[in-house]
């Protein structure tokens, strides 16, 4: 076999393909330059291939060829790592979204485009038997990193949890009968669903303060595909920002609205690390993003015993105690019942299983127990409002309230 340090001819590649094909040199010190040897000859006859039958073939041909090699634990799935023509002939979803590139080179930039080639990619690697998931290692909620063709982070994938040692089991378990699963949609794949639902009000309001996901089939199961963000979690630079003596009027109303939005979302887990800001370089803040949503639009507020979650947790940080600024108040004001009625039939065609009438009881009571608590009170700040966790809180601020098995109250029909 030629010395695989030369410079390689046009044949070689042909050969070093047709060798692994036989499943030679698999344990060769040389493989990484014997793959891509090999890939540049699939290349090029994918470059070559012009008719839909040719095409067909040569598909079928690489992709028994690369699941093959992932067999053998050997990483062929990175070779298609900015191989262009090999990703077209692939992946449909791919071809279609590297030809939107072609058409128009900006929509790179566009964070649905990057989104969806995401989704391709993972789905991609995974057809091809590639390592498309890896565990994150924390929690006990089935999220994955989902990742791309040199295994770089590009996703969140969550499903069903999988696997679960004993003591994560028992954990779970006690979570849904006591803890703050009790409170929320108990339905199949609810929490998954959930999430999608928050990104469809953060689209429903225009602000943009929850990842994009979408319910995606990979690896045998169904989920939810979410966003990557490349943001900072807020225990990181927490301290940083309780240190601060004062906060401009854009980081107050940037934080504001996405809390205000939390707070229409119901949801109980909005702890530090749930929360990821990005930071300007004088350390101001930016945007803020709140993500693991699959504990939120709960069908049951906690009643005055037992667990409230992390429930508006972001209420105790030190910029939580400004009054509303005139843009978020004016944010709230724009926020109407048009808007509340439009996100519900959303949410309703998401998944036949997930909405509930109770779910929607809850999301027109905070919807409610916000605007009555700004008309009291305009001068009113975040802490103030988080402190709405209860039932019995919340029949302050709603009315007509009739309490249901739960602690929970009823909205009843203003007939």
């Amino acid at each position: 076999m030629q010395n695989i340090t030369s410079t390689p001819t046009v044949d070689f590649g042909f050969t070093c393909y047709k060798q692994l094909k036989k499943g030679r040199y698999l344990n060769a010190t040389g493989i990484p330059k014997i793959l891509r040897y090999a890939f540049d000859y699939l290349e090029r006859r994918a470059n070559e291939a012009n008719t839909k039958k040719e095409k067909k073939h040569l598909k079928r041909k690489i992709t028994r060829f690369i699941q093959r090699l992932e067999e053998k634990d050997i990483h062929a799935t990175k070779e298609l790592a900015g191989r262009v023509p090999l990703q077209r002939l692939l992946s449909k979803k791919l071809k279609h979204l590297l030809k939107k590139e072609d058409k128009n080179p900006d929509c790179k930039a566009s964070k649905k485009h990057r989104f969806q080639k995401a989704i391709a990619t993972t789905k991609l690697i995974d057809k091809l038997g590639g390592k498309a998931l890896e565990d994150i290692g924390i929690g006990n909620n089935g999220a994955q990193f989902a990742l791309g063709f040199n295994r770089q982070k590009i996703g969140i994938f969550k499903s069903s949890p999988q696997n679960l040692s004993l003591s994560k089991r028992i954990l779970r378990y006690l979570k849904q009968f006591f803890g703050q699963r009790r409170l929320c949609r108990q339905a199949k794949l609810a929490e998954q669903v959930s999430e999608v639902a928050r990104y469809t009000l953060t689209k429903t309001l225009h602000t943009n303060t929850a990842p994009l996901a979408k319910m995606k089939k990979i690896g045998g199961k169904f989920g939810a595909f979410i966003e990557f963000l490349p943001d900072t979690p807020l225990s990181n630079v927490q301290d940083k920002l309780e240190k601060r003596t004062r906060f401009t009027e854009k980081e107050k109303t940037i934080w504001q609205r996405a809390c205000i939005e939390d707070f229409l979302a119901g949801n109980l887990d909005s702890h530090s690390e749930n929360i990821f800001v990005k930071l300007g370089r004088e350390g101001q803040i930016q945007s803020v993003k709140f993500i693991d949503a699959g504990n939120a639009f709960i069908e049951h507020n906690p009643g005055p015993w037992g667990s409230i979650g992390n429930r508006h947790a972001w209420g105790n940080l030190k910029i939580s105690k400004e009054s509303l600024t005139a843009d978020t108040l004016q944010f709230i004001e724009n926020v109407t019942e048009q808007d509340v009625e439009k996100f519900i039939e959303q949410a309703q065609n998401l998944d036949p299983n997930f909405w509930s009438l109770k779910m929607e009881t809850r999301m027109r009571e905070r919807f409610e127990a916000l605007k009555t608590c700004i008309a009291k009170n305009s001068e009113i700040s975040l802490r103030e409002i988080a402190e709405l966790k209860r039932s019995d809180q919340f029949a302050k601020h709603t009315s007509k309230p009739k309490f249901d098995l739960y602690g929970s109250f009823v909205v009843m029909d203003k007939a």
